[in-house]
């Protein structure tokens, strides 16, 4: 029984090892085709930094070298010139037992081209110890440096775009040559372009004129140029439909080929990169960059440059038109107010005037009635009545008018105002007028407001002298002074039970002679609320009325609340 035991073993010993070495060459075959299918460089030097190892597929690819070529030669006879100390010190630290990951660095390929490779390198020793070597990967990150690269010019351009633009706004747009003369200039020089014009179409936009024309190397402008648009009907059709017009080859392409026989020869214009001005959404004109010499391409980059450059071409012409009506304005606003300032002036002066012969006419009438009444029949006696009553009501539009005119010239200074004690002190004024009316009057707590005392007093003297005058026959009069906050502001209310208006009505009455009864009906000029209206508003308030005809009045006035 052993010895069958031994047979079967001897049997089987042999199918076993040739089974292992089948395996053994099938995992040897399964690396080298990983290895030597990889894009990734595989390699390895001896302890001189010679080549011992190159797989195939990568080393033509980085190289292009076959491995053969390369095999036995020192690694840094393919490393860049300013790279080989650097290589050599990353050597140094694999051999001392440290290994290097992501090693970048730069070699050279076979047609003389720079290879820009990251390694990972870790050292090879034999039982002892010693060190045999190092082996390790290398990938060809030659692109993606090149993509960062232009990632960084890109990032570079901006910003030199950008502070070229924070450097003309800076500097502002005062005047509209100055303007586009440097936007011309800091355009052509950031694009190193010859010339840079910037035109606009005129009146009726059958012509394109140029207001400025920039040329670089002679730093020197023109305008005064123009094209007849009907003669450029591809152009201007573009320049209506494209955001930019790149023409890399002025002559070749369609929208500028129009071009090609007179302007961009006479001036030999190769390549074109317009961008259309927009304003209030129409194309007002054109900002074209010229290149001189030979045909260029332009990039995204200088593209959107100068959209941005059309941009501030359309900001500046806004700017400049906007401060010529803020300045005209201005000048008018001061007219206005020279002119106010000479009318109330005048009705001062000539108010002033008035008086005397006014009071002459007064006083002659009323002696000429006391002396001569006797003497008149009613006709007579009825004449000179209605020339005392005429020359009272005169003097009192007179009077009125010196108010408004003293309401109107004089300074307001702002200090705190307390309302209590000025409309007590104005009710006190007003007790006979009161007594003889019946009148009821109601004050609440009211508060302090940031006014002039004198002028606030005639606000609400006439607020209140209104509410008594325009009563209901036969009804005592109810007056109702009440204040609340509103924001910043202190809202005071003045409610009575007169006769009221109609709505249609309210903004006449604060006019000047504003009545809406007739001069017999109701004592007055007219003028009390226009004063009121000319107080308020010298006082940076409000004031507004709502009624309604039989059910009395309310009077909203808004002041600065005195915070004290």
């Amino acid at each position: 029984m052993s010895s069958e035991v031994k047979k079967t073993n001897s049997k089987s010993t042999k199918p076993l090892a040739v089974d292992t070495e089948a395996a053994l060459r099938k995992s040897e075959k399964k690396y080298r085709d990983l290895v030597e299918t990889s894009n990734d460089l595989i390699w390895s030097v001896d302890s001189e930094g010679r080549w011992t190892f190159l797989n195939q597929k990568a080393t033509r690819q980085i190289y292009g070298y076959e491995p053969e070529e390369m095999l036995g030669r020192p690694f840094k006879d393919f490393t860049a010139s300013d790279k080989i100390d650097f290589d050599l010190q990353a050597f140094a630290n694999v051999k001392a037992g440290r290994p290097v990951f992501l090693h970048e660095t730069t070699h050279i390929r076979k047609d003389g081209l720079p290879v820009h490779l990251s390694f990972n390198a870790i050292v090879r020793t034999d039982g002892e110890g010693n060190v045999l070597g190092a082996t390790g990967t290398a990938t060809d990150i030659t692109e993606q440096k090149k993509m960062l690269e232009q990632s960084r010019d890109r990032a570079r351009q901006v910003i030199y775009y950008q502070t070229a633009f924070l450097g003309l706004m800076k500097g502002g747009f005062k005047d509209w040559k100055s303007s586009i003369q440097r936007l011309a200039e800091l355009d052509a020089q950031r694009l190193q372009v010859e010339r840079v014009g910037i035109w606009f179409f005129d009146s009726t936009r059958t012509q394109l004129i140029c207001e400025n024309l920039y040329h670089l190397h002679s730093n020197t402008h023109e305008s005064g140029i123009a094209l007849d648009a009907k003669q450029y009907p591809h152009y201007f059709a573009a320049l209506e439909e494209s955001r930019t017009i790149a023409a890399d080859n002025a002559f070749e392409d369609p929208r500028t080929g129009e071009f090609a026989s007179n302007y961009l020869k006479e001036n030999n214009i190769c390549s074109m990169l317009d961008v259309p001005i927009w304003m209030q959404g129409e194309v007002v004109g054109v900002v074209c960059h010229e290149n001189v010499g030979e045909t260029r391409k332009w990039t995204a980059e200088e593209q959107e440059f100068v959209v941005s450059i059309a941009d501030m071409v359309s900001l500046a012409r806004e700017a400049v038109r906007r401060r010529k009506a803020e300045a005209a304005l201005k000048q008018r606003k001061e007219q206005l107010e020279q002119s106010n300032r000479d009318l109330e002036q005048f009705a001062y002066i000539a108010s002033h005037d008035l008086q005397e012969p006014l009071y002459l006419i007064a006083a002659f009438s009323d002696r000429l009635f006391q002396h001569s009444q006797n003497m008149l029949d009613n006709k007579g006696k009825d004449y000179l009545m209605r020339i005392m009553r005429s020359a009272h009501r005169m003097r009192a539009l007179i009077d009125s008018l010196l108010n408004l005119s003293r309401v109107s010239g004089s300074k307001i200074h702002l200090r705190p105002v307390s309302l209590d004690e000025l409309i007590h002190d104005l009710l006190t004024d007003l007790a006979l007028r009161v007594k003889e009316l019946k009148a009821e009057i109601h004050i609440d707590p009211l508060g302090m407001v940031l006014g002039s005392r004198w002028h606030l007093r005639e606000l609400f003297l006439n607020l209140i002298s209104n509410a008594l005058k325009f009563r209901k026959p036969g009804v005592p009069p109810r007056v109702h002074v009440w204040a609340h906050s509103l924001n910043n502001q202190l809202e005071i209310v003045v409610e009575d039970n007169g006769i009221g208006f109609e709505t249609q009505y309210t903004e006449q009455i604060f006019k000047p002679f504003g009545r809406l009864q007739g001069q017999g009906d109701y004592e007055g000029t007219g003028m009390g609320l226009a004063i009121c209206e000319k107080i308020v508003k010298r006082h940076g308030g409000e004031i507004e009325a709502s009624s309604e005809l039989g059910r009395g009045s309310t009077f909203k006035v808004r002041l600065t609340h005195a915070n004290v």
